[in-house]
């Protein structure tokens, strides 16, 4: 029987952006992998405070 994960083990995640995208992004030094992580953890936490699940 596999054992469940702890909620602070790290998973990965693939994010497909447009190449046009990304490369502005980089000229611009953006972190996208970053900035992800960040609008995740904002949208998850109003989604709590607001009673909306995540599907």
């Amino acid at each position: 029987m596999k054992q469940p994960k702890k909620d602070d083990a790290l998973v990965e995640l693939r994010i497909v952006l447009p190449y046009g995208l990304r490369k502005q992004a980089q000229d611009e030094h953006i972190n996208c992998s970053a900035l992800f992580r960040r609008a995740l953890k904002r949208s998850l936490t109003s989604r709590r405070s607001s009673g909306a699940r995540c599907d």
